[in-house]
């Protein structure tokens, strides 16, 4: 007998509300791409080499997704998933800031 589907007991978006996430998931990628440049040049004054700082960045940005989806997969399930990813993109982007500002006393 096969395994009937999960139900979904959450209600759907309001288009007001909905219009309102997709904006800003639209500026929160637009600023991963910023933090991205940004990144890069720091890397680059750093390091010397733009080939070097781009795999360097590669390297961390791809060990980032895979410790996030490690992480998301273990904790329980939200009961407000927008809460949940707005604190998440506030602590991205409060990590960016200190990161970025404490690279220049690496060199």
């Amino acid at each position: 007998m096969p395994e009937s589907a999960p139900s979904n007991d959450r209600e759907p978006l309001a288009p007001a509300t909905l219009a309102v996430v997709l904006l800003l998931f639209f500026f929160s990628g637009f600023a991963a791409l910023i933090y991205q440049i940004v990144w890069l040049e720091q890397l680059s004054l750093v390091i010397g080499s733009s080939a070097l700082s781009l795999g360097l960045l590669l390297a961390v940005f791809m060990a980032g997704l895979g410790l996030g989806s490690w992480l998301a997969s273990r904790a329980r399930p939200p009961s407000s998933p927008l809460r949940r990813y707005a604190l998440i993109e506030a602590l991205i982007g409060a990590l960016g800031v200190v990161a970025l500002g404490s690279l220049p006393l690496l060199g």
